[in-house]
Parts: structure tokens; C-alpha cells; sequence
């Protein structure tokens, strides 16, 4: 029975570290890629020192929760030991004693003795392989947990609005306007990407969006998805703002394959030679009839359309 219990209580805490543990993993690894995703955007922000901080803060919550998974597996396997021997033990002083009641129970020959110690060592065999694979086998339910957590997420919405297929437009009203828009990453204007951008974009139109690392290209994309809304002015697609059209709607106008209204291509061409450079833009002159396109590119043969430059 008590041994019983030390199992649950080991089960109970090394699954708790290693919760803990993926948990931090999985921090640690989002951090990388999100840092290498938008490396421009902490330069610019001056967030390096700030990145970091949250990597090491990962990896360290990471190594003190290993350090508890390895603790409880190290400490397992030698208190079944010493339990086994120490039951072994009392048999044989119990066998050893001069006591008369004493030796009518616990009395025998040596061949007995030997059968005795093998029985003891049987009941403690497989407690002991049992810790031998309780650190992968709490692991694995540790992994479990995880996954269930994120299927227990509920899918982010956008908030409801109208469907713009069906939204009455103005004739001649642009298909793309960034209407004075300004915008920061910190929620704030203090560090602007963008300020007091005007930008019209008329349906089928193809436009280059030209400037400096930095200036705020790949921004002007994130706005256009939604994915960030300007502190400042409107971003809007067939007049609705980007950020309130719903993920079905935003999913049927823009895309990477099948048949989108509107095509983002951000430096496509940046790491093929000219003549792989040369076969993708005419194969993207196809792709772009009837179609709106932006595209952002540092590179002269590579731009499509009207040039905007971005300060």
C-alpha cells in the first residue's frame, strides 16, 4: 500500500513537470520563428534585448521543469531498491532469531530462504520497471494534455459584417484604400511603421510597393489581412474595414492558390536568378488578368504595374 501511493505521488508530480515543460518548449520554439519572421520590425523597435528576455525566460522555466522530471525519476528507482532489500533483510533476521515463536513462522532451510528472496524479488520487479518507463509514459500523457488543450480552443471569429459581394459600392470607388492611416507595433504611434498613409488601389489594377527595408511593405500586407488594426485611419477592401470582414469572406479574397480577387506577393523573386526570375513574372502576368495585384520587390525586373514608392 504505500508503495502504492509513492507511485501516485510520483505520477502526480512528474506529469505535472512535464506539463510545465512542453508548455515552455513550446514557447521557446514559437519565439524563434517569431522572431525570425519579423526581425525588421524588432530591429526597428529596438526589441532585441526584449526578445530575448522572453527566450531565456522560456528556456529556463523549460530546464527547472526537467530538472523536477529528472529528480522524480532518479529518486524512484532506488527506494524500490532499498525497499527490496530491506524486506529481504527482515525475513532473513526474523529467520536468524533465536526465538522459539519466531523461528516456527519464519524458520527455514536455506533452499527456502533462497525461494523466499526470489518471491520478494518478484513483487518488487515489476514496481521496478514500472519506474523504469514511468518518465516516457507520463510524457506521453503529458503530450495528450497538451493536444487536447488546443483542441478545447475555441476558433477565433471576426466580428460579423456585411458580406462583400454584396455591399453597394460607388462607381469608380477604389477596391483598395488605406484612408490616412497610421500604425505602430507597440499600440502606440510613439514608434510609427506607417504614418498618414492615403493609398487607392482600383479593382484589377497591379501595383509594386517600392522602398527601403523597413519602410513599412510587408506592414501595409498585415493591415490589408487584417491582421492589425492602424492606431490611426481606415484600411479598407470594397469599403468595409479589413479587420472587421469575417475569416470566410477574407479566406475567398485573398489566397495563394485556387482563384483569389486579390494577390499579395511579397519579394517572390528575391532568391532565383534571372532566368527562374524571368519564367515566374510571365507566368504571374497570366495569373494576374482580371485580378488586383500588390507585390512588394527591391528589385527592378520584378516590379509589376504603377510603382508606389513607401517612405
Amino acid at each position: 500500500m504505500p508503495h502504492f501511493w509513492f507511485t501516485r505521488t510520483v505520477q502526480k508530480n512528474m506529469l505535472k513537470a512535464q506539463i510545465a515543460n512542453r508548455k515552455a518548449v513550446g514557447r521557446a520554439s514559437g519565439y524563434v520563428p517569431e522572431t525570425v519572421h519579423n526581425i525588421r520590425t524588432i530591429h526597428s523597435l529596438a526589441r532585441e534585448a526584449y526578445m530575448q528576455k522572453r527566450y531565456d525566460s522560456a528556456i529556463t522555466d523549460s530546464f527547472h521543469a526537467v530538472e523536477k522530471t529528472n529528480f522524480y525519476d532518479a529518486v524512484y528507482s532506488p527506494i524500490i531498491l532499498i525497499s527490496n532489500a530491506v524486506a529481504v533483510a527482515v525475513v532473513m533476521l526474523f529467520s536468524a532469531s533465536g526465538n522459539a515463536s519466531v523461528l516456527s513462522l519464519f524458520g527455514m532451510s536455506a533452499g527456502t530462504a533462497v525461494s523466499v528472496i526470489n518471491y520478494i524479488s518478484q513483487i518488487f520487479a515489476p514496481i521496478e520497471s514500472l519506474g523504469m518507463e514511468i518518465q516516457t509514459i507520463q510524457s506521453a500523457i503529458a503530450g495528450v494534455h497538451r493536444i487536447n488543450e488546443f483542441f478545447r480552443l475555441s476558433e477565433s471569429q471576426s466580428p460579423k459584417s456585411k458580406n462583400p459581394d454584396n455591399v453597394k459600392k460607388e462607381e469608380f470607388s477604389p477596391l483598395i484604400k488605406f484612408d490616412n492611416v497610421s500604425f505602430g507595433y507597440d499600440n502606440t504611434l510613439d514608434h510609427a511603421i506607417l504614418t498618414d498613409l492615403n493609398l487607392s488601389i482600383q479593382k484589377g489594377e497591379q501595383v509594386t510597393l517600392s522602398g527601403r527595408t523597413g519602410a513599412g511593405k510587408s506592414t501595409i500586407f498585415k493591415l490589408l489581412l487584417g491582421l492589425y488594426e492602424p492606431q490611426k485611419g481606415q484600411v479598407l477592401i470594397d469599403g468595409i474595414s479589413a479587420a472587421k470582414i469575417e475569416d470566410t469572406d477574407r479566406r475567398r479574397i485573398f489566397g495563394y492558390v485556387a482563384n483569389p480577387k486579390i494577390l499579395l506577393l511579397d519579394e517572390i523573386t528575391a532568391s532565383l536568378d534571372a532566368q527562374t526570375e524571368k519564367e515566374i513574372l510571365l507566368a504571374l502576368q497570366r495569373l494576374a488578368v482580371g485580378r488586383t495585384v500588390i507585390s512588394i520587390s527591391h528589385r527592378l525586373g520584378a516590379q509589376m504595374g504603377r510603382i508606389i514608392p513607401i517612405a
